[in-house]
């Protein structure tokens, strides 16, 4: 069933100066969108407050929203939603924010939440890792999951000191590190910042493409393809027009593919009107060839 999307406008998703939303994450299923995302609550006094929030729709303007977590944690980040034997999965992190600081600290961890029905959803769950601190690094902070099932195994790209790793699991449960060294970094970046926000979709031909975050002013969004996840070629920034609404740039891109009901892709992003805070709306742009993107509204 086709989601209607004719009068689709940008930002889609947008509660500033209340509330800001990041780190969309979305799902097709029966003729609705599903957007997870971050929502991030500014208080007058005290800490930043994070929460996991589920937005629905059928046609991209009316949106029915549920907040999904509720913790000092800070759950937030919404990386993608996996169905496994007959369950759906959802991959997340913690981003507990230290009294008197206004961004999270080492204690950043990776979590899953499992539901049956879209609509009751487990507690998280946190990633039991054999080694929580990489080889390649000395922090055992991550953030930004991504996870996706290849050559039937479970790989979660994540970030850690600007840096892509990989975990893999045979049962999402129990989980490794995959290499001994990232398998993205600034090494791989055009212009030789860190990344973060990956996001993973398969191609045509059995390989992958992946959508990054560089970490600069203004933003933007990368591209890259692979056949094993490790190593990365064609790497290159999207040439995406910056918004009004956002005027720090769009960033933290999330690609679905609509070719079979909408002859496109969709991309959700979130467009940050400041450098310095949360703030942020989240936005959509479509592209029949995933090189040229379109922005609507």
């Amino acid at each position: 069933m086709k989601i209607k999307i004719s009068s689709l406008s940008s930002p889609a998703l947008d509660r500033r100066p209340r509330q800001f939303l990041r780190d969309p994450a979305l799902y097709f299923t029966g003729g609705e969108l599903l957007c997870f995302h971050t929502t991030v609550e500014e208080p007058l006094h005290g800490r930043r407050s994070l929460f996991i929030e589920l937005s629905r729709s059928r046609d991209f303007q009316h949106w029915d929203t549920r907040r999904l977590s509720d913790s000092p944690l800070n759950f937030s980040s919404p990386g993608n939603l996996m169905e496994v034997n007959g369950e759906y999965v959802l991959c997340l992190q913690s981003y507990p924010i230290p009294e008197g600081q206004l961004w999270a600290d080492e204690h950043c961890r990776l979590y899953l939440m499992r539901s049956r029905n879209l609509t009751d959803w487990s507690k998280p769950e946190e990633f039991v890792i054999s080694r929580p601190v990489p080889q390649w690094s000395a922090s055992a902070r991550k953030i930004d999951p991504y996870l996706v099932k290849h050559q039937g195994l479970y790989y979660c790209l994540y970030k850690t000191e600007g840096r892509f790793g990989i975990l893999r699991s045979g049962d999402l449960r129990s989980w490794e590190e995959f290499t001994d060294t990232p398998v993205f970094s600034s090494s791989n970046t055009p212009d030789g910042v860190t990344v973060e926000n990956p996001c993973l979709i398969p191609d045509d031909h059995g390989g992958w493409i992946m959508f990054f975050s560089p970490c600069r002013s203004g933003r933007g969004i990368g591209m890259a393809k692979s056949e094993d996840l490790i190593h990365w070629r064609d790497i290159r920034y999207l040439d995406l027009p910056v918004p009004s609404w956002a005027a720090n740039g769009i960033s933290a891109a999330m690609v679905l593919d609509l070719r079979s009901s909408h002859d496109c892709w969709r991309m959700a992003f979130h467009g940050e009107d400041s450098e310095h805070s949360h703030s942020a709306a989240i936005g959509f742009a479509r592209s029949r060839d995933l090189c040229r993107w379109e922005i609507t509204g």
